[in-house]
């Protein structure tokens, strides 16, 4: 920030009555460049979202209740609640910034709480999506904290660079009638930037007796430029603390957002699939309940042809999804989203397509996995490289154009942007939150074509997953837990155990918010009440059978060894110890979906393909002294490399995958799978040697590189291409690879993990594919870059 020569405060506690907020969201005083914002949540019911266009970080840290803003923090940071609509755009000018601040007991103890607004929060660099996820991390550019500490003291502090820009004390006479005000009533608190006297003013409009200071310390200083965003910071959780009301932003330096992409409205998102006759699309609203379901209406439009449709409300997700017969042999049909209801005082909409059949003459699928919200970490967040992944994917997105987009698992990792909540209820926001930044980051690209996603192990808040059946893991085991997992490894033995370690409840909240828009699934329930959604889905030409592996998958601790985190721990285990007839992976059930799907004829055109989770082998080397009880990933340095034996692929149980594969038999079909983080093509082959075809896609952005580096490289002229046996016993002849690169471009600390996204390209005959793999820095020459070995031609007849 510039240095402040001078600056004049106006510190003023004055008898003033309080104006009367009739206007929620945007006037303009069209008689001068003033514009004026103004909120208050009289007619907001209690929710979790603070409605109009706020995106707040996180979900469990603000509600509206009783018509006003409550800071609730679950647990101890600062916490931010962006106004996404407008932003200040200009540095020299007039601003004055109102609210109403009501402080609650709890609070007095903790002498360095305070609670305000930021303004200017960001940098004028980087999008306004970014600035709007600033919050625990100090601003990445110049801007102003304001607000009221717990003892009453109102502050300006820099909060680029945490420092005090000026405090104004309350004299002690009045000040225990103030202070009673504050924590009873509560009192205005106001910020004014005076272009006209170069000042800056800070005010508390208290019904105590006014005083008045002045403090000559320079000339005006320049407005920081970005958002304007209600904040707090304290260190006590779990309760209400503060709350606000009445907020009016006034001025001549903050403008309407444009384009509105980063604009968050009632409805966040929408993904859907459709057949030439049938429509699934889901609506991702923020946390809000409708009055009705008529309050979001699905209009479609065509030739000769519009209706409007209303859905059905699912609370535990707040999304609205859409069931709906197409008109016949439609050609294009357009589609909009529209919110009519007093969340926002606008009527807003979403726009999107919908085609009958894929648009390309040779369609394209793009492939995506493992969204590792590597921007966040325990150092803060680095808001440079914020949105670089998305931003990347997206370019992707429209210089491939596909027709149907695959997320293939791992839309959230449970530990980022911060440590999950287990516990309940509030496990059910954790979640959501982080589900919706993934909807926020990717709602450009899932509006207008098929989109496909599937869950994986961190969507539903676990490292690993052998859900066994879909049963409920272990609370207790029948012995000790063994002394090697340590006594803050609880879950990793559970994990190992199988089963899962949330509530059912909790289960199916993720399932259904990521899959309800799928065709209708083979089974919809397990025994227990679990969703199932494995499917088949055909798209045009397209035929995909949509597969849920780690839902069956049996455990490790079933194996005769010791084991932790799906690696075994003792020495000289063999491929066949890791074998048992009763070992499953896809189940009974999945298995004769898969069967009767794999060996259903094809017509002409058509390209048959399988979705699955994780690849049918162990295609990772690691150190040949590596443990998982050091619990780091592989690297490749002067160590000698052993192929992993990571019962997390499904390359275990090998009796399992065996199974899967054999009931494809001789039939030219590709998987396309995920997880692993490490883009390869291999074969693999079933019981009696036919080759078939995986190609596990690169990471959108993983936090945990593997590798394929084996030691042994005799008779692999192209090492480490070629045939190898991996821990398990199964053969593969790896075709391509896409290791980690320490020579990578910028961001090398992203991009040296090799992570992107996969096309498959299909030929008009459906009798090949290719396929494509992209690093995320494909667009860093002037030639478009794949990653090395790709593209590879794939035979399907």
């Amino acid at each position: 920030m510039q240095k402040l020569i001078t600056i004049i405060f106006g510190c003023v506690l004055i008898l003033k009555a309080q104006p009367s907020f009739c206007h929620k969201f945007r006037l303009t005083d069209s008689n001068s460049s003033v514009e004026k914002l103004e909120f208050n949540w009289d007619s907001i019911p209690n929710q979790p979202w603070l409605a109009y266009n706020f995106w707040s970080n996180s979900f469990l840290g603000w509600e509206v209740k009783n018509g006003e803003v409550i800071a609730h923090p679950y647990i101890p940071q600062r916490r931010t609640a962006h106004i996404t609509s407008h932003s200040i755009k200009k540095s020299e000018g007039n601003l004055s910034i109102a609210f109403k601040i009501k402080l609650f007991d709890k609070i007095k103890r903790d002498t360095n709480a305070i609670f305000g607004i930021l303004i200017g929060a960001g940098d004028t660099s980087l999008s306004q999506k970014t600035n709007n996820f600033v919050f625990n991390t100090l601003s990445p550019g110049p801007c102003h904290l304001f607000g009221i500490k717990s003892n009453g003291d109102l502050i300006l502090k820099d909060y680029h660079t945490d420092t005090l820009i000026f405090k104004c004390e309350i004299d002690s006479i009045v000040k225990e009638k103030v202070l009673n005000e504050i924590y009873s009533t509560g009192s205005e608190i106001r910020v004014t930037y005076d272009y006209n006297s170069k000042a800056i003013k800070l005010d508390l409009n208290a019904k105590s007796v006014p005083i008045k200071n002045e403090f000559k310390i320079g000339h005006y200083p320049i407005i920081p430029q970005g958002n304007i965003a209600l904040f707090y910071d304290a260190k006590t959780s779990y309760t209400p603390l503060a709350s606000f009301d009445d907020l009016i932003i006034s001025g001549d330096v903050f403008e309407l957002n444009f384009p509105q992409t980063a604009t968050i409205g009632p409805v966040l998102s929408s993904f859907y699939t459709n057949t030439s006759d049938s429509l699934f699309l889901t609506a991702q609203l923020m946390p809000f309940k409708p009055d009705s379901v008529e309050e979001v209406g699905l209009l479609i439009s065509g030739e000769n042809f519009e209706d409007t449709y209303y859905g059905f409300f699912d609370s535990s997700s707040y999304q609205i999804r859409y069931r709906i017969a197409l008109p016949k042999n439609f050609k294009k049909l357009d589609y909009r989203i529209i919110y009519n209801g007093k969340q926002s005082e606008i009527i807003v909409s979403k726009s999107g397509t919908i085609f009958p059949k894929p648009k390309n003459k040779k369609p394209k699928l793009m492939a995506l996995n493992c969204n590792g919200f590597t921007f966040f970490h325990s150092g803060g967040i680095d808001y440079e490289n914020l949105l670089y992944p998305y931003r990347q994917i997206q370019k992707g997105y429209e210089f491939e154009n596909p027709d149907v987009v695959a997320f293939l698992g791992d839309q959230i990792y449970e530990s980022r942007p911060e440590s999950p909540i287990f516990k309940v209820p509030f496990c059910r926001l954790d979640y959501l939150y982080k589900w919706s930044i993934w909807c926020y980051a990717f709602r450009d690209i899932t509006l207008n074509q098929p989109t496909i996603i599937m869950t994986d192990d961190h969507d539903v808040f676990q490292g690993n997953l052998w859900g066994n059946g879909g049963v409920e893991a272990q609370t207790k085991p029948i012995n000790e837990i063994p002394d090697y997992y340590g006594t803050s490894n609880y879950d990793t033995w559970q994990q190992d155990h199988g089963g899962y370690f949330m509530g059912l409840d909790f289960v199916n909240m993720v399932l259904k918010s990521q899959t309800s828009h799928l065709p209708f699934p083979y089974d919809p329930y397990l025994k227990n009440g679990m969703v199932n959604y494995y499917t088949e889905y055909n798209y045009g030409y397209i035929n995909l059978a949509i597969l849920e592996d780690k839902k069956f998958k049996t455990p490790p601790a079933e194996n005769e060894f010791r084991v932790y985190n799906g690696f075994t721990i003792d020495d000289n285990v063999t491929p066949k110890d890791y074998h048992k007839d009763n070992f499953k992976l896809l189940g009974q059930d999945q298995l004769s979906f898969l069967e009767k799907w794999a060996n259903k004829p094809r017509s002409k055109k058509e390209s048959k393909m399988i979705l699955t989770q994780s690849a049918y082998a162990s295609l990772t080397t690691v150190q040949i002294d590596y443990t998982p009880l050091k619990d780091r990933p592989a690297k490749r340095d002067s160590t000698l490399q052993k192929v992993s034996p990571d019962m997390d692929t499904n390359g275990w149980p090998k009796i399992g995958r065996d199974r899967a594969l054999d009931v494809i038999g001789n039939n030219e079909i590709l998987f396309i799978s995920g997880d692993q983080h490490m883009g390869a093509v291999i074969d693999v082959y079933d019981s009696v040697k036919n080759p078939i075809t995986f190609y596990s896609v690169p990471a959108i952005a993983n936090t945990w590189p593997r590798m394929w580096w084996p030691s042994d490289s005799s008779n692999n002229p192209n090492y480490p291409l070629g045939k190898y046996t991996d821990a398990f016993g199964n053969k593969m002849n790896v075709k391509a690879v896409a290791n980690p690169n320490p020579n990578a471009p910028y961001p090398n600390k992203i991009n040296y993990k090799s992570p992107g996204f996969g096309i498959i390209e299909f030929n008009k005959k459906g009798t090949k594919a290719k396929l494509h793999a992209y690093p995320l820095y494909f667009d860093s020459q002037e030639k478009t870059v794949e990653f090395e070995g790709w593209p590879i031609k794939v035979k399907l007849k």
